[in-house]
């Protein structure tokens, strides 16, 4: 069994070459480019893609079992780029590694965190992170923050600033105390900082860290970006234009308080969460193609 990460790659004939000499090994691949990071100028849309990679992924697909698309943009971008038919597609979520998420003892991790960090038990807790550029709109975030004057109110920020906003992210969380800026985490420490919030936030570009975030049960807050309606399970969801900031204010505003909407947000981030996006049950669905 073979998956591929990937089809956009000169030596696929390689694979294809190994799958013709070993006709019982499977293959199956992946196509993870979108409009979003892929194509952005004349030469790559219209000469690497739409030709070069085209014509190498045609002349492959007959010995591919099944192509996997992460997000209904990467559907798109296969079909538009590569004219690869809808039957020979398949969605398989990016997801979490449930393993890492520490549910049994989630309470005493909740504990444990929250009084390392000074935060009391009663507090409401926003989480965010990752790789803090300026499409994260983190800078945005923490001005609509400031601009919600609840004392019980948190914010926990992990990850690396990128050079160009990071003196004046700094600052911004340097003069508010509820702001709680903890630098990188490993991968397995951020599902224990998940457990120990009550809700993520994600006001700016895509990242894996959506999805682990409600695997982890966290109901969640983030960009509207055209095809991540898969993230919303059922209502766990709430999404926003991130580059506006009463959008912010206003969303965060009316989850904390509805507790109705809250707490529905929340059990279906905590029962649909896990099933759609564990990791385990995503590799057995790729395996049992």
């Amino acid at each position: 069994f073979i998956f591929m990460h990937g089809l956009q790659f000169w030596d696929i004939k390689k694979v294809i070459k190994y799958i013709k000499e070993h006709p019982e090994c499977k293959l199956v691949a992946d196509n993870h480019a979108t409009y979003d990071n892929s194509a952005k100028n004349f030469f790559s849309k219209h000469i690497l893609h739409k030709i070069i990679w085209r014509f190498n992924i045609k002349k492959s697909l007959k010995y591919i079992n099944k192509i996997f698309v992460l997000a209904p943009g990467c559907r798109k971008f296969a079909k538009e780029m590569y004219d690869i038919p809808d039957e020979k597609m398949e969605y398989l979520f990016l997801g979490a590694d449930t393993d890492k998420i520490d549910f049994e003892h989630k309470e005493e991790l909740k504990k444990e965190i929250r009084r390392r960090l000074n935060i009391n038990e009663s507090d409401f807790v926003l989480i965010t992170g990752g790789k803090l550029s300026k499409g994260k709109n983190i800078n945005l975030l923490l001005e609509a923050f400031k601009d919600i004057n609840q004392q019980n109110l948190k914010l926990i920020i992990f990850g690396a600033f990128s050079d160009d906003i990071k003196q004046k992210s700094l600052e911004k969380i340097k003069y508010d105390n509820r702001v709680i800026y903890i630098g990188w985490l490993k991968g397995e420490e951020v599902y224990k900082y998940y457990l120990a919030s009550d809700l993520a936030i994600f006001p700016g570009t895509k990242s894996a860290l959506w999805e682990q975030a409600i695997a982890s049960g966290l109901p969640i807050i983030c960009n509207k970006w055209e095809g991540m309606e898969y993230i919303d399970i059922g209502g766990n969801c709430l999404f926003i234009n991130g580059d506006k900031k009463s959008e912010i204010i206003e969303s965060i505003k009316e989850i904390m308080s509805n507790e109705e909407l809250y707490n529905n947000m929340k059990q279906i981030a905590e029962t649909k969460g896990y099933e759609t996006f564990s990791y385990e049950i995503i590799s057995r669905k790729a395996i049992k193609i």
